[in-house]
């Protein structure tokens, strides 16, 4: 299945990607871009365009983390969204790695990045389909490799010149490759298993010089996993429970242009495993505040 669905994904992809140099050695006079045009359906009449769309983003942060790691580090991401007819993809990149200095004097290494390779098809101005497939690493929580592959539906609940809000719902394999230390505590270096996955997005212009944006990712496994806990004095393992296990992430930014094309912005972000390793918190924060180019 994961097979078929990474297949799926780059097959909606590779004709985007692949296009945009004879887009630029073809394009002559271009139309007005659409505002906003990602947030919506190829079908909504605010968003049709002839041509191909396409839209970069990069920012640089500065971060605030809480949890399994602590401290101040620096991160930075890059997005490109192409739209061809009703055909959308997205490339993005993420990366927070850094050495993390916490009191005065140790300092922790800290590799996370995430990256994410999706393709969408609008059905009606409401709804689509979707396929992706998602790299990710986190050292804070021991994940030396997650590869999440998903398919499924999505739809615009709302679309609006101010406001749009978004929500996806698909089913996928998530496969998880864990470090040494997961290793050594639990002999378990690897879990596959099937998933739930939601995915929600709102943005509201709040005036022209305020945006929030929020994002909401749950990931539901549908087989029990082993819950485990560690004795303070002794680090003895053991296994107290097994459940359904859910990874949640949450974001909430506000954003202010500053000039064409730049805005500054700050988010909060909270990351929460209901199953987290012997000895490790179930909740990290990320606290942001960070320069964007959006194009």
């Amino acid at each position: 299945m994961k097979t078929t669905l990474r297949g799926l994904a780059i097959a909606l992809l590779i004709p985007l990607f692949l296009a945009v140099q004879v887009h630029a050695e073809t394009a002559s006079v271009t139309p007005e871009t659409p505002a906003n045009w990602w947030q919506k359906s190829s079908l909504d009449p605010t968003a049709e365009y002839s041509g191909w769309l396409k839209r970069l983003n990069l920012s640089l942060t500065y971060n605030h983390l809480t949890g399994n790691t602590e401290g101040y580090a620096l991160g930075g991401s890059a997005g490109l969204t192409l739209r061809k007819g009703r055909t959308t993809g997205t490339l993005s990149y993420d990366i927070n790695k850094k050495d993390i200095t916490q009191g005065e004097e140790d300092t922790v290494k800290s590799e996370k990045w995430t990256t994410v390779l999706a393709g969408q098809y609008d059905f009606c101005r409401s709804g689509y389909g979707s396929a992706a497939y998602i790299w990710e690493q986190d050292s804070n929580n021991n994940i030396e490799m997650r590869e999440i592959t998903v398919a499924g539906i999505g739809s615009y609940l709302v679309s609006s010149e101010r406001l749009n809000l978004n929500l996806f719902l698909g089913a996928g394999q998530t496969d998880e490759d864990y470090d040494h230390i997961v290793k050594r505590y639990t002999a378990i270096d690897n879990r596959t298993y099937n998933m739930l996955y939601l995915y929600q997005t709102l943005e509201w212009q709040i005036t022209e010089w305020l945006t929030l944006s929020q994002g909401v990712r749950l990931i539901h496994s549908f087989s029990e996993m082993n819950e485990f806990s560690m004795e303070d004095e002794t680090s003895a393992v053991s296994v107290t429970g097994q459940s359904r296990r859910d990874l949640l992430m949450v974001k909430v930014e506000l954003q202010v242009p500053i000039r064409q094309y730049f805005s500054i912005f700050s988010s909060w972000n909270l990351n929460y495993d209901s199953h987290p390793w012997p000895g490790n918190d179930s909740t990290d924060t990320l606290t942001t505040v960070g320069l964007r180019f959006s194009h």
